[in-house]
């Protein structure tokens, strides 16, 4: 029963990759997204999180650097399932400095042996010679394992996310949605790997311009 579900969700998932490449007139791009995510307690309800994300986009048969993203998030728990998050990210790409600034609320609901995360967020991007980007976004992630009733050590689990953006900037608006299917390794409580795809459909309001972009993406989480 339970590899006929996780069989439906992979289904689903190629499928709804297929009908955006299908849908869209443009071309699919195609990059790497390693990234890296550090975190350790500040007290007992509260963490601090460093992250490093760059992108590598493929051209010609091969890979060129794109950008690095270098954050920092201060966390606080609220409640039993819920947390707040603030903090800042400086963006290099080519010779120009963004800086962006964030806040995260985020919750947890835990279902039979799987559970769902929902995470509220807003953004907003600075840089010299651009208008300020401001940023809204919804993103809702399915967490199952592959193996046994819950996600123990030495365990693959499977994870599905659909995230939501609605942009402004100056008078412009646009949309974004993103796909991300994983498949995670939990090495011990404080070390793990998840190796997945990351799909976005950006400029939505605009169908001539709609840009499909599909990321290979390697994600390490430690906890100091």
């Amino acid at each position: 029963m339970r590899s006929q579900r996780l069989l439906h969700w992979r289904l689903t998932t190629v499928l709804l990759f297929l009908s955006f490449s299908l849908f869209s007139q443009n071309q699919l791009g195609f990059g790497l997204l390693p990234r890296m995510n550090l975190s350790s307690k500040i007290t007992g309800q509260s963490q601090v999180v460093f992250g490093a994300e760059s992108r590598f986009q493929s051209s010609n048969h091969a890979f060129s650097h794109a950008l690095t993203d270098l954050k920092m998030l201060v966390s606080q728990r609220i409640g039993l399932r819920s947390k707040v998050n603030a903090g800042y990210l400086i963006r290099f790409r080519d010779d120009v400095i963004f800086h962006r600034l964030i806040q995260q609320y985020g919750t947890v609901r835990k279902l039979n042996q799987s559970r769902i995360s929902h995470r509220i967020a807003s953004d907003q991007t600075f840089s010299s010679g651009t208008d300020p980007i401001f940023r809204l976004r919804y993103r809702a992630v399915w967490e199952i394992p592959l193996s046994g009733d819950k996600i123990n050590w030495k365990e693959l689990y499977f994870k599905l996310g659909g995230e939501i953006l609605g942009i402004l900037q100056n008078s412009s608006t646009d949309m974004e949605i993103r796909i991300l299917p994983a498949v995670g390794y939990e090495l011990n409580s404080n070390n793990k790997l998840e190796m997945g795809l990351d799909y976005r459909m950006s400029k939505l309001l605009d169908a001539n311009t709609v840009e499909n972009k599909l990321w290979a993406s390697l994600t390490w989480y430690f906890i100091l």
